[in-house]
């Protein structure tokens, strides 16, 4: 019987004998540190699992001290004063801890501060006040007898407001003040990500991080008596500064030049669909739009979970890697939350073969999560079906692989499992060899998903990371990708063919990057389609720079001319973001346009209107309902 397990023990660097004595008397697995400290070495020697806490944002004072513009601000407003004769002063910092925040007037406060009139709502010219630094103070020169008038400026975070929480309830003494520092700006993010690789390189021994305040705390703020101000769970008011305003400034200085571009639609109707915001982002309604969406944000309903809610979401399929622990998932769907979350089975770490060193590491990974000591071939696939029996327990019914283009290269057992010994031994494959390799691990995936009766799904056709002067600077995945231009065809059909051949092809859709490949693909689908499912084999929407009305409207006019559109599961959405549903509106919108044109050029009869309306229906939303069956 198994008495060991499922039970951390907390520790800190003056407590070593009382985590040993429980860890033996609890049968604990863990230890984690309290607050981000060090473990000593006595309880890294127990053979327990060590939980670490790690901070992002802030327990660096040397570096925010470096580079105090970039530490973390919030926006303040003062309370209302009312103005009698003569000029008005309203200080700034009255009932605010000196020691949590600072004016920041380094940047320009005409531009980045308000005075507001409350009397009659309006805002005031900056040259009908200034600042007195001496005082910390505005004062309105002439301002209108009686009328109220409030102060909004930017302030500095000076001392993290948890960690101000922390010393004030534990009355701790001479303890340096942590100061938060804002990981958005350019200079302080690439610190971080460099800090955090060092200290994964230095702490080998640690196997879970706690990141604590991974961007920006909750809204905390003290007054100056040290007693809690104002707390807002669901605000994040520090994530505000002038660097990233202006980011959203030049984003709406932009948006009038992008006519007949989507990012024009899609920006406008995510205000619409989400905030109800009617208005033209431009650089005139930016800061009303601005502040608009981030009051709104600070509501409930507003949060990931509102968005799902509001779009009428019913299952959102994720992207996981086969050693992921999908632990969010589970806890998902053990809060009660209606909306499913499901993973999708991303194996492509696991045929990654270019650098030996990578994919040694990455198979240890998964020997570790799937329990299975791999030491060949034959013990990889081993582990990769548990892993794949486990995202069957927690709801997966999709597979996804991202592919350049199709491989199916000729092979023997004996070869793949020769190249999986010589690789896994560290020496670098030949060109050849790695074909192959990806060969029959797509055919090996696609028998699982055929066991299982998942859908399969092949993203093919990008060119990755052409600017090696960006990819150095900001790493992979950052813009620097486009279209790719390749034969496969051949290799596509020859690889559908081979799991054809053996019974084994199961549901699948091809998502091409190349419009040049429509009509490829519009044409493969009927080779291969065996009448068990409608539209078994699917042309997938267009995807990434096809995800735009011209490359929609081409992928459907392919797949109408050569195929059947009425059976099309419709539009994806993959672009990671909680404001991104507003894209299937898009999508309806894109296809009933192209169908209304063929109604009114008399192509379509009008008096087909029944069965057009649930042709719509069915590409909308049955077609996919009935094809995933979530």
């Amino acid at each position: 019987m198994n008495t060991k397990g499922r039970v951390t023990i907390p520790t800190d660097m003056d407590a070593v004998p009382e985590p040993l004595d429980l860890l033996k008397r609890w049968g604990a697995d863990a230890i984690r540190d309290c607050d981000g400290t060090e473990f000593p070495q006595e309880l890294k020697d127990t053979g327990a699992k060590i939980y670490a806490t790690y901070y992002t944002t802030r327990k660096d004072n040397a570096w925010a001290k470096a580079n105090p513009d970039e530490t973390q601000q919030c926006y303040i407003m003062t309370p209302f004063y009312t103005a009698a004769d003569g000029a008005l002063t309203i200080p700034l910092m009255t009932g605010i801890s000196r020691e949590l925040m600072k004016v920041n007037d380094h940047d320009d406060i005409a531009r980045w501060w308000e005075v507001i009139d409350r009397t009659t709502g309006e805002p005031l010219d900056a040259a009908a006040w200034h600042y007195d630094a001496a005082t910390e103070s505005v004062v309105i020169d002439a301002p209108a007898a009686y009328h109220e008038y409030t102060v909004s400026f930017l302030a500095y975070l000076i001392w993290d407001p948890v960690h101000m929480y922390n010393s004030v309830i534990n009355d701790w003494k001479d303890v340096e003040h942590q100061i938060p520092f804002d990981v958005r700006q350019p200079k302080t993010q690439a610190y971080v990500k460099e800090k955090l690789r060092r200290w994964c390189e230095a702490n080998p021994h640690i196997d879970v991080v706690r990141f604590t305040t991974f961007f920006h705390q909750f809204t905390l703020t003290f007054d100056d008596q040290k007693r809690e101000k104002f707390v807002e769970w669901f605000g994040y008011s520090a994530s505000v500064s002038p660097y990233i305003l202006e980011k959203f400034e030049k984003w709406a200085e932009t948006v009038p030049y992008t006519f007949r571009n989507p990012l024009y639609h899609w920006t406008h109707l995510e205000l619409k669909t989400a905030f109800g915001i009617d208005k033209i982002l431009s650089p005139k309604t930016a800061r009303e739009i601005y502040d608009e969406c981030n009051e709104k944000l600070a509501q409930p309903e507003y949060s990931a979970r509102g968005m799902m809610h509001r779009y009428h979401v019913e299952a959102v399929c994720t992207t996981d890697d086969p050693i992921d622990s999908l632990e969010y998932h589970i806890q998902t769907r053990e809060s009660g939350f209606e909306i499913k979350m499901l993973p999708t089975w991303r194996p492509d770490k696991a045929m990654a073969v270019e650098v030996p060193a990578d994919f040694r590491a990455y198979v240890e990974k998964l020997a570790e999560v799937s329990g299975v000591a791999i030491s060949n071939f034959d013990d990889m696939i081993a582990a990769l079906r548990k892993r794949h029996d486990f995202f069957a327990e927690q709801g997966c019914k999709l597979s996804d692989h991202g592919i350049e283009e199709f491989y199916a290269e000729d092979y023997t057992d004996a070869e793949i499992k020769a190249i999986f010994n010589k690789v896994y031994g560290g020496t670098e494959l030949a060109k050849e060899e790695i074909l192959k390799f990806k060969s029959a691990m797509l055919v090996i995936f696609g028998e699982m998903d055929w066991e299982k009766g998942w859908t399969q799904q092949f993203h093919y056709g990008a060119i990755r990371n052409n600017n090696s002067k960006m990819f150095k600077l900001l790493g992979a995945d950052t813009g620097f990708d486009s279209i790719g231009e390749f034969t496969t065809a051949k290799a596509m059909s020859k690889f559908l063919d081979r799991l054809n051949s053996k019974g084994k092809l199961t549901k699948t859709i091809l998502y091409n990057l190349n419009p040049c490949a429509n009509e490829v693909i519009a044409t493969m689908l009927g080779n291969f389609q065996d009448g068990t499912i409608p539209g078994k084999i699917q042309f997938g929407s267009g995807w990434w720079f096809l995800d735009q009305k011209d490359g929609m409207e081409k992928q459907m006019n392919a797949l109408s001319v050569l195929g059947l559109l009425s059976r099309f599961v419709g539009m994806l959405t993959d672009s990671r973001s909680f404001l991104s549903y507003p894209r299937h509106e898009y999508f309806r919108r894109t296809l009933c346009n192209l169908v209304g044109r063929d109604i009114e050029n008399g192509e379509i009869p009008a008096s087909e209107m029944d069965r057009v309306n649930q042709m719509i229906e069915d590409i909308s939303y049955y077609n996919a309902k009935n094809f995933f069956k979530f």
